[in-house]
């Protein structure tokens, strides 16, 4: 089965674009209608092969009811005037927009009815579809793969990049046999939350949603409470280049993860290296290097007994976490010191190559955020330990496809693969569904209290996140990424 973001061909059921009223009066029960409807005789008689005398004939004989209910069953059907459903055609019309976008309509239906419809639907519905292919008209009927044989080869379509949509599973089954991507829904507005990434503009739209909102993108609980802190801050500066967007006290040579007192936590909490690892990693230029070095000076004599870095610019607080271990390996590797950490480095690496980080770590939730931040050690880290580790990287950041997680995770994971020339699309297509009407991405939940377990994430982090997935997938692929 192909991808939808890579079809440029979709065929729509016209049963599900056209809403037909019940006919006045009830001839048959809905029982034996459903019955007529799934039988042989019907299924010839929409294939043109008999006509409707005799498929009342055989109907009749075969429910054991006059011929005279039969026909006028059929004859009422062509005395109700069907309309389009607005939301499908307002879709058709988006899709149609798109460049190099063709649109097919397919249809079961006897001669009879498919001639009633045409006369009866007027408008510009009928231009918007380059091919129509009708079971009258060509002797077959969905799901019949020999209609899909004839779809595919009167319009010479690639499978491959061809969608058919419908609300039939027998329908959508044989398309996905045929090597097309069968979009499978139950309402016009589950389609068009299917379809939305390929209607917009994601990159566009998710820039907008960063511009109307920033220095406003404060992270939150998982219990609803405001926290205010730096580091998604840096973060966003990071993937986006942009200060405007950001709220960012004046450069220190420590940093703290909260902005003023505390939340949820003691009110005077210390200054970390792991928020001070990242603003150095990213305000860099805003440092002498004389900074820099007494800071890498000083993070030297926080190790734990293990000689692995710890966590808190505070000896009563020995944490420690392999994540915040991977961005202080990147701080001193970006300044030529990866080599002085040989203990830390040797734990971050014995954490990749045994997966302790599938269930997450004391600060941080779940595997993605300790892949994504030794993206970013890769680009960085001294030789020769760099080809062992991205070596070892490529095989974790490839397990990690296709896993569940928000629209955060999916967005570092596109991220971290992207960073060494891997192209994850099962995420980038779960991603680009996530996308809310606004331009944002849900929030997504970056790290957590080590005590409590609360986790703290950031709708603005996660929609930045998203559009540089975004953009850097697409650059893999040769497309024009956007960019701010």
């Amino acid at each position: 089965m192909s991808d939808i973001s890579l079809c440029d061909n979709f065929v729509f059921d016209l049963a599900d674009v056209f809403h037909w009223p019940p006919p006045p009066g009830e001839v048959v029960t809905k029982g034996i209608l459903r019955r007529m409807q799934r039988s042989l005789p019907a299924f010839e008689y929409e294939r043109g092969h008999i006509d409707e005398e005799e498929c009342c004939a055989l109907l009749a004989s075969q429910l054991a009811i006059p011929v005279k209910h039969v026909a006028d069953t059929f004859q009422a059907t062509r005395e109700v005037t069907p309309s389009v459903d607005e939301r499908m055609l307002h879709l058709l019309h988006r899709l149609k927009e798109r460049p190099g976008v063709r649109l097919h309509c397919v249809y079961n239906t006897p001669a009879p009815n498919w001639e009633f419809l045409r006369r009866t639907i007027s408008g510009d519905i009928w231009e918007l579809f380059t091919n129509t292919l009708i079971s009258a008209n060509i002797g077959q009927r969905m799901p019949s793969l020999a209609f899909y044989q004839t779809l595919l080869g009167s319009s010479v379509i690639d499978p491959r990049r061809t969608a058919l949509i419908s609300s039939s599973l027998e329908n959508v089954v044989s398309a996905r046999s045929m090597g097309m991507t069968g979009v499978l829904y139950s309402s016009p507005d589950e389609l068009t939350g299917t379809l939305r990434p390929l209607t917009r503009d994601s990159v566009r739209d998710g820039q907008n949603y960063l511009r109307e909102h920033a220095g406003q993108m404060w992270s939150e609980t998982d219990t609803g409470i405001e926290v205010r802190e730096n580091f998604a801050q840096l973060l966003m500066l990071e993937l986006t280049r942009d200060p405007s967007l950001v709220t960012l006290p004046r450069p220190e040579r420590r940093w703290k993860f909260f902005v003023g007192a505390g939340v949820l936590t003691t009110k005077d909490f210390p200054a970390d290296v792991d928020t001070t690892s990242i603003a150095h990693s990213i305000l860099g230029p805003k440092y002498s290097s004389d900074i820099r070095d007494r800071l890498m000076d000083e993070i030297l004599t926080l190790r734990s007994e293990d000689g692995i870095v710890l966590t808190y610019f505070d000896r009563t607080r020995p944490r420690t976490d392999p994540v915040v271990c991977v961005n202080t390996l990147t701080f001193f590797s970006a300044n030529g010191r990866g080599d002085e950490l040989p203990e830390t480095f040797g734990w971050v690496y014995h954490t990749l190559l045994h997966r302790a980080y599938t269930s997450g770590t004391l600060y941080y939730h779940g595997p993605d955020p300790f892949l994504y931040f030794l993206s970013r050690l890769c680009v960085v880290a001294p030789e020769p330990l760099r080809i062992e580790l991205v070596t070892l990287f490529k095989e974790r950041i490839t397990e990690q496809f296709g896993a569940p997680g928000d629209a955060l995770a999916l967005s570092m994971r596109i991220v971290a693969a992207a960073s060494v020339g891997l192209c994850d699309r099962r995420d980038y297509d779960r991603l680009l569904a996530m996308q809310e009407d606004d331009g944002a991405w849900p929030t997504g939940w970056m790290y957590k209290y080590g005590a409590s377990g609360i986790l703290i994430g950031n709708r603005g982090l996660t929609t930045a996140m998203a559009v540089s997935a975004i953009q850097q997938f697409r650059g893999l692929q040769g497309e024009p990424p956007g960019s701010f």
